[in-house]
């Protein structure tokens, strides 16, 4: 599921299953435009004027990033920019943490009805 609270989730459960040099690779993070990041596969749009890239579909897991920017500012993470949707890194793992599932709930409520913009996932 390409879902940031499936994705959250399973994030929670394997850092649980980490230690602090452990990495974590998240890959379809970097979305080129909001029709990739629908909530549901194959969403219908206007495919002429659609970007090239609008065959991928990568969800809203993008949300992950400024999930982590704000309750995880412990964990060290990156993007690559490698073809098709790049890579999120994570390292500084702490599996003892319980910020994200003692939030989870929350967290969904809270960016649940965030949309898409280049601008937010640059800020980063």
């Amino acid at each position: 599921m390409h879902l940031f609270e499936y994705l959250l989730r399973d994030f929670i459960n394997v850092e649980k299953k980490s230690h602090r040099d452990s990495l974590i690779l998240i890959h379809d993070i970097l979305s080129t435009n909001k029709r990739m990041t629908s909530r549901i596969l194959n969403s219908t749009g206007d495919k002429n004027k659609e970007p090239k890239t609008s065959k991928w579909w990568t969800g809203d897991v993008w949300k992950i990033l400024l999930i982590l920017k704000e309750y995880r500012k412990d964990i060290h993470f990156f993007t690559i920019d490698c073809a098709p949707t790049g890579l999120l890194c994570c390292s500084c793992l702490n599996p003892f943490s319980d910020i994200l599932e003692k939030n989870y709930f929350d967290i969904i409520k809270k960016y649940a009805s965030i949309e898409f913009s280049l601008d937010k996932v640059s800020s980063i």
